[in-house]
């Protein structure tokens, strides 16, 4: 059991929040912009608009942290049924590809680490080549890791093994590019549709209707799921109305379910694990008191693709 004196919070000075100071130096004055706008009210001092923003600020970290848990599992669970699916269809290293440009990328990378990267014998070309070059990225990454592990040197000559290094290299790929191999249906003549939807995604989402295999209920609801995890991770705000962020809730576990019921059952019997809709109920109605008719208006933000 913890002790108990482990569990206190120190006794810190309560802040004075009637300036951004400490606020804009931290988070920039750029940042904090949105949410004033979204508090405003010209009736209010200003030092009372601080205040709403820096709470409004504080509910979307809460919010953030709170859906961590949901979007963790749906990440990992559908990057091993793609994985699986891929390997079984095709060879487990359906992801390294037969073509000039990714064979060149390996010989930059061998000559760049001084290391000499061991191919396997068979490749395919189910990538395209945006694609192979984030393959190539995550081959980097893992080479890296092992480097910081080992403490290697530059001078030392060291192999990587793509065969034995696979799930590392697997695990070091995005969410984008899992999501792209199941939505683009429209690029390099239906390629991904062709090669990696129409024959996966049964195995891919065992526990879906009929009904629900398709591009147009997957596409749109694997997009919104990957905007808002893209926001969550890279500290962009999910707090405006128009992100919806119940509904996309509710939409990782339909994705989530589709893959296998019983991970929803072990996330939610334990209330600890994934508190996100308590949280929710719990602060929804503040959102709404803080930002009462502004949040309704699109604020206007720096929105980048993540992929």
């Amino acid at each position: 059991m913890l002790n108990q004196t482990c569990l206190n919070r120190p006794n810190l000075v309560k802040p004075k929040l009637d300036n951004l100071n400490f606020f804009e130096k931290a988070f920039s004055s750029a940042r904090i912009e949105k949410y004033l706008k979204a508090v405003y009210q010209p009736n209010k001092a200003k030092h009372e608009n601080i205040k709403k923003a820096i709470r409004l600020y504080q509910i979307n970290m809460i919010y953030c942290e709170s859906l961590y848990v949901s979007l963790h599992t749906l990440e990992i669970a559908l990057r091993n049924c793609i994985d699986l699916n891929l390997s079984a269809r095709h060879q487990s290293n359906w992801f390294f590809a037969n073509t000039d440009s990714f064979h060149e990328s390996i010989l930059y990378l061998r000559n760049k680490h001084n290391i000499n990267i061991v191919i396997p014998k068979t490749s395919t070309k189910i990538l395209l080549e945006c694609e192979e070059q984030k393959v190539v990225y995550a081959i980097e990454d893992s080479i890296k890791n092992i480097f910081e592990k080992s403490g290697r040197k530059s001078s030392e000559k060291q192999e990587f093994k793509i065969i034995e290094n696979r799930d590392r290299i697997v695990a070091n790929l995005s969410l984008g590019f899992w999501i792209t191999l199941l939505t683009q249906n429209k690029k390099g003549n239906n390629n991904y549709f062709n090669n990696i939807f129409i024959p996966c995604v049964k195995g891919i989402f065992p526990n879906a209707r009929n009904s629900e295999r398709n591009t147009s209920t997957i596409q749109p609801i694997l997009e919104r799921i990957l905007k808002l995890r893209n926001r969550i991770f890279h500290h962009e705000p999910i707090i405006w109305e128009y992100y919806d962020i119940e509904k996309r809730y509710h939409e990782i576990y339909r994705v989530i379910k589709w893959i296998d019921p019983t991970l929803e059952i072990w996330l939610r019997h334990d209330s600890k694990i994934d508190r996100f809709l308590d949280i929710y109920q719990s602060l929804s109605e503040e959102v709404k008191e803080l930002t009462q008719k502004n949040i309704t208006k699109k604020i206007q933000y720096e929105d980048r693709s993540y992929s």
